[in-house]
This record gives structure tokens, C-alpha cells and sequence, in this order.
């Protein structure tokens, strides 16, 4: 091979190893920290506060994503150990799009996402950073994202009002379906409810939150009816849901308002089971769920103190075993979200200090159970 030659092709390289650099920056970031059982990663990317957040695999290495709406990207962030992570953040083709939710579709490699100030949803494949963008035919903007298991693509519009499904036909194409959440009551139309968290039972149960009008409600999609439940007590005034979390027929939901966690229970006379969580105007806005043997875990964020919790019950009875809250560390902590890889370890998306943060097992000292609330 000649100089000339060996000189181009050297060009071509470096050429395409500066495009790679200015599609995703990768980057180390500060030095993480370690507060007894839960260890912060600060984000480098600016305005990279995140907002909700998914986990590819638990590791090692962890494989974390979120959302950062302000700096108008996805980011990745890969945990060895606390001194060995990196971060790397994609930039979304749109300007000023707002990413908002995401969810990890394993059988494809792809991160899916919604984009909160355009009318779009999207997918980063994973092996590439390629980021693919679809036009939603109603105009409405999406908010929450969640996959069934016959791959469907779920997402809300509050604004709109809707419930929408998206089939891929291509890697570029595909189809919208939009369900209409408005509802009829004395002959007036109900078009405030609002729709906004959502979360897959099974492929014919699709549950959402209506805050709108303080309500659940369970999409049948072979039936293509919503089933709507008031957040009530017996005999009481419904109150607003912030989240839920499908499990079986029996979704759980969180309450923020009462600062409590609930169970739908159809076959009984209150229709809901209540938890109430310790600390008085939490902002609970997060729920997830897991199932270690015998006994079910709550985790939830409480973004007005600063602190995550795990609420754990007997599966049998529901009774409940303990409530451990763990205080993030830094002043200015609000966590938004929290999700748990197959390991056990949890993932929170602390907004406020602009942090991931993960909490593991032993999660606490069992010296500070019961948790006492402090002033």
C-alpha cells in the first residue's frame, strides 16, 4: 500500500471517529460517593437533571438510561463500581424535544421514549446511538411509556385525552391507534381526565392514572373499553393517583395527597387496601414493585424530603413487615424515580442534585427499624 493511500484511508478514520464524538459524548464525570448503602453518580452532562429512568442489565456492569428533558437527550450510564463508571449522553435530532419517559425493549435492543414538548415518540438503538423519530397523527404530545408483551408500543397524551398504541412496520414506519378517554356523565363529555402514568399487566390490560378527574382505569383491549375506578375510600371523596404499577388484576397505586400507597382489591367492600407512608407531604410520585419469595416490596420516592422508601409486606396478607426510608444525601435531593434491577439493587433518578443514585442491599441497619421520622 502506498504513502497516499495509507494517508487517506488515516484521514477517513479520524473523520469518522470525530462524527462518532459529536453525536454522543462520553464522559467520566466526578468522582461518585458512597453514604452507607447508596452511592451517587453525578451526571457531567449540562442541565442533565433526570427525570425518569430504565435498567438494561444489572451487572456488573449495571446498564442504567434516563431522560435529561432540559439538555434535550438520553443518557447511558455503565457502573462497574463505585470508581470505575462511565456516562455518555445521545443528543435527540428534534431541538428543544424534551425526552420525558423511556423504557428498555429488550428483544430489540432499543430504548423507546416519548418527547414531552413535541408531538413524537422515538428509539436509540442500542449497539449504535442511532435515534429514530415517529410524527404522532394526532398532534398530541405524550407523556408515560410502557411496552406489552406482543412488543405494542403504550403511551399517554394528558392534553389530548388519549391512550395510544404504536405497531412498527419498519425500523421507520409505523402505525398509531388512538383510544379516546373521554366519557359521558348527565350527558355532559368528560375530556379532563388527564391521562398520564401507565403501566402493562398482560396484552389485554393496559392501566393508567387519571388524575384529571382522581381516578384509575384499566384498558381491555379486546373489548377496547376502559374500566374506571374512583381513588376512594368507602363512602369518601376520590383523591388523586400519581402512579401505578400493574400486578395481575390488582394494580398498586400511589397517592400523594394522603401520602399513602394502595392496592386495588375489587372483591372487597373499600375497594382499595391503604399504607401509609410515615413522613406527612412526601410528593410520592414513583412505584415499583418486586416479589422476593414470600413477600412483596414497595419502593417509592418521596421528592419533597429528599428520600426513597421500601415498604415491605407478606405477600399471603398483605401484612406489613417494615418501611425503610433512606435520606439521599445530598441538600438538594428530589427523586423522581426508581426502578430495581434483577439484582435488587435500586436506581433513582435524583432531579434536584442532578445525580444517579443507586441503594443496595443490606439497604439499612436493622437498628433503624421501626423508621422513626425525624423533625
Amino acid at each position: 500500500m502506498n504513502t497516499t493511500r495509507r494517508l487517506f484511508i488515516a484521514a477517513i478514520i479520524l473523520l469518522c471517529m470525530s462524527i462518532t464524538t459529536w453525536i454522543l459524548a462520553e464522559e467520566n464525570g466526578s468522582p461518585s460517593e458512597t453514604f452507607g448503602f447508596v452511592t451517587e453518580f453525578p451526571i457531567p452532562t449540562i442541565n442533565g437533571a433526570p427525570q425518569n429512568i430504565a435498567v438494561e442489565s444489572a451487572g456488573p456492569p449495571a446498564r442504567i438510561w434516563f431522560t435529561m428533558p432540559e439538555a434535550n437527550a438520553i443518557g447511558r450510564l455503565v457502573v462497574t463500581d463505585a470508581s470505575n463508571f462511565t456516562f455518555t449522553s445521545y443528543t435527540l435530532t428534534t431541538p428543544n424535544s424534551q425526552p420525558y419517559d423511556l423504557l428498555y425493549d429488550a428483544a430489540n435492543g432499543r430504548i423507546w421514549f416519548t418527547e414531552r414538548a413535541r408531538p413524537y415518540i422515538g428509539y436509540l438503538t442500542i449497539a449504535n446511538g442511532n435515534i429514530v423519530e415517529f410524527e404522532i397523527d394526532n398532534s398530541g404530545l405524550p407523556h408515560s411509556i410502557a411496552q406489552s408483551p406482543n412488543g405494542l408500543i403504550w403511551f399517554t397524551q394528558p392534553e389530548a385525552n388519549s391512550l395510544v398504541s404504536f405497531s412498527l412496520t419498519t425500523p421507520t414506519t409505523g402505525t398509531f391507534t388512538d383510544y379516546d378517554f373521554t366519557y359521558i356523565v348527565q350527558g355532559i363529555p368528560v375530556t379532563n381526565s388527564a391521562p398520564t402514568k401507565i403501566s402493562i399487566a398482560n396484552n389485554d390490560s393496559v392501566w393508567i392514572t387519571a388524575p384529571g378527574t382522581n381516578h384509575i382505569a384499566e384498558f381491555k383491549t379486546a373489548t377496547q373499553q376502559f374500566v374506571r375506578i374512583p381513588v376512594a375510600d368507602f363512602g369518601s371523596n376520590p383523591v388523586p393517583p400519581s402512579d401505578v404499577f400493574a400486578q395481575g388484576n390488582a394494580p398498586w397505586i400511589a397517592n400523594p395527597t394522603q401520602n399513602r400507597i394502595g392496592r386495588f382489591l375489587p372483591e372487597t367492600l373499600a375497594f382499595f387496601r391503604w399504607f401509609e407512608l410515615p413522613a406527612a407531604d412526601t410528593g410520592i410520585n414513583s412505584l415499583f414493585i418486586t416479589q422476593p419469595t414470600g413477600f412483596i416490596r414497595l419502593w417509592y420516592t418521596e421528592p419533597n424530603n429528599g428520600r426513597v422508601g421500601q415498604m415491605t409486606l407478606e405477600s399471603a396478607d398483605l401484612d406489613l413487615v417494615s418501611n425503610v426510608l433512606h435520606g439521599l444525601p445530598s441538600p438538594n435531593s428530589q427523586p423522581v424515580d426508581i426502578v430495581v434491577d434483577s439484582s435488587g439493587t435500586a436506581w433513582i433518578a435524583d432531579q434536584g442534585a442532578q445525580t444517579i443514585v443507586s441503594w443496595s442491599e443490606p439497604y439499612n441497619m436493622q437498628g433503624y427499624l421501626p423508621v422513626v421520622q425525624k423533625p
